[in-house]
């Protein structure tokens, strides 16, 4: 992140409005991380009020996904770093214990801090240098991975649906997809799956909910052949490997889509393309991902957020439009679809949320998957269910890559024992981890 970059690719837009009502006219530039189209025109008619509230110029430049690190990384080595800019959870860490962002103690309504999400409060909250815990960052979008089921395989089984509020352990969910599993035109070959989640995405959930992690607590050293990731490696591939309730791991989406798949996890960034009964004509849910050791069901959540540099001239300005830009209820419903069929993104805001976005849900004003309470409970950590930033969103570099280059086919074929694996990936991701922490200090 710290490296000279050339590539600095923006589309800007320069909003003014007179001077006025008392407040600063510093001119606050802001660098958003955005490539959704209709994203892009829910922040600049956000901007455009606050320019017209506040009197103060905003420049707002727009960049995508893939460009963003590079472009971010061009203005802080140039010493242009932007007002207001986006952070994932580990570059707020990053930036936080450097001293580039603002802490927002004092300057956010305590009101707007109470709204956040647990999860997601705590993903941008770090001590400072006198050991005070301090909120960095305010969220701007994310996605809760979460495990969706097919209500009509449950209901031609005649298999109970899951219970919210009752995640299955390993064994449970074993049994149902052991259930589900099956030849529906007795032709010899199976053509229903119970899991249909080989992919590495959704082992993540697995190793978290066992106690288990990638890396120590310290994020220094690779963690994977402790006997709690060795255990939730091998449940999971033996789905595929020895319970054969799962398809080949490149085909599982597609045996959801044609609805031959009774559990698929997906991203609620996912969530549109399942929604829309021309492209997905099943019934279907959320229910919680099993529980291993731990007692909790486990979500993966990958989140974005707004941050403040601390070299602004104008702290308070900033905040506020941080605020707007995260939390304005308009903003909120255009974002997560309160104004038309299909959500997009779950609701930055508790209140709005649980209350207003779930009534249009509950109502079928707005399209989504039963139970999606689950997906709060995840968010807030409450009960039985948790939610947590995977390590790969926290320290960057290519140590997580190293994990899926040691044969990861053969794992679900089970031509080679977790165990085996993990003690072939281990050196390799220590070696990617120690590089990315030598490039991280420069």
């Amino acid at each position: 992140m710290k490296k000279l970059l050339t590539l600095f690719l923006a589309m800007t837009m320069i909003f003014t409005a007179a001077a006025g009502c008392g407040r600063r006219s510093e001119k606050l530039v802001v660098l958003l991380r955005e490539q959704d189209d209709d994203a892009i025109e829910v922040y600049r008619g956000l901007t455009e009020r606050y320019v017209k509230e506040t009197g103060v110029e905003v420049e707002l430049r727009t960049v995508g996904e893939s460009e963003y690190e590079n472009a971010l990384s061009e203005a802080e080595a140039n010493g242009e770093m932007p007002d207001i800019f986006c952070v994932t959870p580990g570059d707020a860490a990053v930036y936080a214990e450097e001293g580039l962002v603002l802490p927002l103690d004092g300057y956010i309504d305590s009101g707007a801090e109470e709204e956040l999400w647990t999860a997601l409060k705590d993903a941008y909250s770090f001590e400072d240098s006198s050991g005070e815990v301090k909120l960095y960052a305010l969220p701007k979008s994310f996605s809760v991975d979460m495990l969706a089921f097919n209500k009509d395989i449950f209901d031609a089984a005649g298999e109970p649906y899951p219970k919210p509020g009752e995640p299955y352990t390993w064994n449970e969910l074993l049994a149902v997809c052991q259930r589900l599993t099956r030849d529906t035109d007795r032709d010899g070959a199976i053509d229903q799956w119970g899991w249909a989640g080989g992919l590495p995405e959704s082992l993540d959930s697995f190793v978290y909910t066992n106690g288990a992690s990638y890396l120590n607590d310290d994020g220094t050293k690779v963690n994977i052949e402790s006997a709690e990731f060795v255990e939730a490696l091998q449940f999971f591939a033996d789905l595929t490997c020895k319970y054969q309730v799962a398809p080949p791991e490149d085909t599982g989406l597609q045996c959801w889509l044609d609805g031959r798949a009774a559990f698929y996890p997906c991203g609620t960034d996912d969530v549109a393309s399942f929604t829309d009964p021309d492209s997905f004509a099943y019934n279907w849910g959320f229910c919680g991902w099993p529980a291993g050791a731990s007692g909790k069901s486990t979500a993966v959540i990958e989140a974005s957020a707004f941050a403040v540099s601390k070299g602004t001239e104008n702290p308070e300005g900033c905040v506020e439009l941080i605020t707007m830009l995260s939390t304005d209820p308009e903003g909120q419903r255009l974002l997560c679809g309160g104004t038309g069929g299909g959500a997009a993104r779950i609701p930055n805001i508790r209140s709005y949320a649980e209350g207003e976005f779930s009534e249009t849900i509950e109502t079928g004003e707005l399209r989504y998957g039963d139970n999606h309470e689950i997906i709060f409970s995840c968010l807030d950590r409450a009960e039985r269910y948790d939610g947590v930033i995977p390590e790969r969103d926290l320290i960057s570099g290519g140590w997580r890559d190293e994990f899926l280059k040691c044969g990861y086919s053969k794992l679900l074929s089970g031509e080679v024992t977790a165990w085996e694996y993990c003690e072939k990936a281990a050196s390799a991701m220590q070696s990617a981890l120690d590089a990315a922490k030598g490039e991280q200090a420069k």
